[in-house]
């Protein structure tokens, strides 16, 4: 039984990303930009109610934990946050602007491509071992991705101009 926990949450993951583009795909009509303000501020809102209600504690010795910083690893950490913040929506944006004007295939494609552009990373940069299992499941979905966009290479091409600069950068 605690397996299944595992199983189900990898499940409604992806089946949340899934059908998150039938949530956006009405909102076309908004501009790309509303729709990322829109989220991003909805998101921060729920964010410090959840953070009030269920995480103060952490969050008070969190704050005393970056006061306890020197300012150089206090200005680090900032700059470090913030940079992240920005490539996260330079990511939405991106996201919601190809599902809004470009195509829904090629988004859903692009979150096909991120696990395998990010492991074909892994083994180049982090020298991360495969075993032929795992490269067979590469294989598969490299061919899965290709079936997918061989209609419209186009697709595949925002694709991957959606998934690999996030992928590198991060």
């Amino acid at each position: 039984m605690k397996i299944a926990k595992y199983y189900l949450t990898a499940i409604f993951a992806y089946a949340t990303w899934g059908f998150f583009s039938l949530v956006l795909k009405p909102l076309s009509r908004y501009s790309s930009v509303d729709i990322l303000f829109y989220r991003i501020f909805s998101c921060a809102i729920l964010m410090l109610f959840i953070t009030a209600l269920f995480k103060r504690a952490e969050l008070v010795k969190t704050f005393s934990d970056i006061k306890a910083l020197p300012a150089k690893q206090r200005r680090n950490m900032l700059l470090l946050n913030v940079g992240g913040s920005v490539f996260l929506n330079i990511n939405w944006f991106s996201f919601i602007y190809v599902l809004n004007h470009v195509s829904i295939k090629a988004t859903s494609l692009a979150y096909l491509v991120c696990p395998i552009i990010t492991t074909l990373l892994a083994y180049w940069f982090l020298h991360e071992k495969l075993s032929k299992v795992q490269w067979t499941a590469v294989g598969l979905s490299i061919f899965g991705c290709l079936m997918l966009s061989y209609a419209n290479i186009m697709d595949m091409v925002y694709a991957l101009l959606l998934g690999l600069p996030m992928r590198v950068i991060w």
